[in-house]
């Protein structure tokens, strides 16, 4: 018989106090990598990575964007 567990917690994903440390790339920062310190990035369309250990972060820009892709001011 399956048994479900006690209880599964969703975090709301703009609960930032829940949410905890999430880095991104400032595209008008110097920005160091969380995983070497280093500051070499290959920028793409949504994720900017490390040249030297290939941690990917997302572009603070498009972190803010709505999920349908547009802006809204």
């Amino acid at each position: 018989m399956f048994t479900p567990a006690l209880h599964s917690t969703r975090v709301n994903a703009s609960d930032l106090l829940a949410r905890g440390y999430h880095p991104v790339y400032h595209l008008d920062e110097i920005n160091h990598c969380p995983g070497c310190g280093r500051v070499q990035w290959y920028i793409g369309r949504m994720t900017a990575e490390c040249a030297f250990c290939a941690t990917a972060l997302p572009l603070q820009d498009i972190s803010t964007r709505s999920s349908s892709g547009s802006r809204h001011y």
